[in-house]
């Protein structure tokens, strides 16, 4: 799969170098822009229309080829520029480049979920979602188009605002002069300077510490080229990341469909001397009752589901008060397999006293962390006393997040919502992939729980010898995936 975050960090890069269109040495150097961006903004500043920032800057190539800075109160100071630019090009400081860098304010006191001819003026916060869009207000408090930056949460999405807007609490405002900077070009420009997501380094955005942001400016029209260059590029990456989704798509189908193939006992040859299912029940049952004295099972564990099968050849369930409940199948279960509920083919762990807090997770420790995240790994602990041993693996399910994983080595578990699962009579492997197999079938309930409904589910279950043809075939073809849609 082509890595389409790092592509769209490549083009921004060489459009901020001066190396993804070519320079025309007709048009008007950057330095020429920046005298008229100075000019109209004293104008500006005479008209009252915007206030002085006393902490600009100027900067210069000397003679001597080195980059100086000169300040308000005449000191010059040598500088570092981080990368060579082309002729026609200046660094400046983004507050000596734009009209205006804002902050937003509180909300309006009026505010409206719809658009009206009354509150006809959008306002937006920090986010993402709906473009950041929070409501309609009466007046605008922005009227020239502008670039708004997130400024805490989603730090650095950025967004044209080509219309009169209200921006509120925690999303800045960075407004350029027209026909000086544009405004598509200031938006690359700004995504490019600052890490974007919720898992920045940077806890938060200031007014005073985007301003000293140092930039490298092109002349306009070359601003224009760059802009129209950069957005065909994210228009073909985008592409390709929606065939990328399509692929992986694919892949998920396939892989779910040959579990299906797989638990219907199709996907490799069933062995006519296998065991009978009435002989793998025995063994289950031993295997229960040795658990049980154990003390890894309560009584009431040792109590199996009785399952008769009707004269309309559909299989029903015996209910404890004597009535017949019929059990729906996903898939068809060969006959030389056992059929059961899920909950009885699995020991549950309570994870309670193996459980750390979040904040107590370190990306270094003797031993790992697992939780209910996506992630093989949340961290590291050294705390001992919290350490889960098990001489099998085992399964944890995310109760709330669904993820399943196989875990082989001991670990301690990570904040709340971890279901451990040590298999009865099967292979960890082989039951992971029965609740991959029977998890789809199960309604998701976004952040509530799962298990109390997973648990309900009927699996099959087959000899020993059978799971371990089954896994390895579909480790096989999983990984013929990963290669193919690579």
């Amino acid at each position: 799969m082509i890595d389409t975050k790092a592509l769209r960090e490549k083009i921004l890069d060489l459009a901020m170098r001066g190396k993804l269109v070519p320079q025309d040495p007709n048009d008007e150097p950057a330095s020429e822009l920046l005298k008229r961006i100075k000019a109209e903004k004293e104008e500006l500043i005479k008209q009252k229309k915007i206030k002085r920032d006393k902490n600009e800057t100027e900067i210069f190539k000397g003679d001597d080829g080195l980059h100086y800075e000169k300040f308000a109160d005449g000191t010059v100071k040598e500088i570092e520029v981080p990368y060579e630019i082309p002729d026609g090009w200046v660094w400046a400081r983004i507050a000596s480049a734009t009209k205006n860098i804002v902050a937003g304010g509180d909300k309006p006191n009026e505010v409206s979920t719809e658009k009206t001819n009354e509150f006809k003026f959008p306002i937006y916060s920090n986010g993402v979602k709906n473009n950041g869009l929070y409501g309609w207000a009466k007046e605008a408090k922005i009227t020239e188009p502008s670039v708004t930056v997130s400024a805490r949460g989603t730090i650095g999405f950025t967004a044209i605002r080509h219309h009169p807007f209200v921006p509120i609490v925690r999303l800045i405002s960075v407004t350029p002069l027209r026909d000086s900077v544009d405004v598509s070009f200031l938006k690359y420009m700004l995504s490019h300077l600052i890490p974007t997501g919720e898992g920045t380094s940077i806890p938060q955005l200031t007014v005073p510490g985007i301003k000293p942001f140092l930039i490298s400016l092109p002349p306009y029209h070359e601003q224009l080229r760059i802009s129209e260059s950069i957005e065909s590029y994210l228009q073909i990456i985008d592409e390709i990341d929606k065939g990328q989704v399509e692929l992986k798509n694919l892949a998920d189908q396939l892989k779910q469909k040959v579990l299906d193939i797989a638990m219907q006992g199709k996907l490799v040859p069933q062995d006519p001397n296998d065991e009978p299912a009435s002989v793998l029940l025995d063994k289950i049952r031993e295997e229960k009752q040795r658990l049980f004295e154990e003390g890894k099972l309560k009584k009431k564990d040792l109590v199996e589901t009785e399952i008769v099968k009707g004269v309309d050849n559909a299989y029903y369930e015996k209910l404890v008060n004597g009535e017949f409940a019929e059990i729906e199948f996903h898939y068809m279960h060969p006959k030389k397999w056992v059929k059961s509920k899920l909950s009885e083919m699995v020991i549950i762990v309570p994870a309670k006293k193996f459980q750390i807090k979040q904040s107590e997770i370190s990306i270094n420790g003797l031993y790992p962390v697992i939780s209910q995240s996506a992630n093989a790994i949340e961290g590291y602990s050294d705390a001992s006393t919290k350490v889960f041993e098990h001489d099998q693996p085992v399964i944890v399910f995310g109760d709330h997040t669904r993820n399943v994983k196989f875990v082989s080595e001991n670990f301690i578990v990570g904040v709340d919502g971890v279901k451990i699962l040590v298999p009865i009579y099967s292979d960890a492997a082989f039951l992971k992939l029965q609740i991959e197999q029977v998890l789809p079938f199960v309604k998701d309930r976004g952040y509530a729980r799962h298990w109390s409904y997973l648990e309900k589910e009927w699996i099959s279950t087959p000899s020993i010898s059978l799971q371990e043809k089954i896994i390895n075939m579909i480790n096989q073809f999983d990984k013929f995936v990963e290669i193919f849609f690579q």
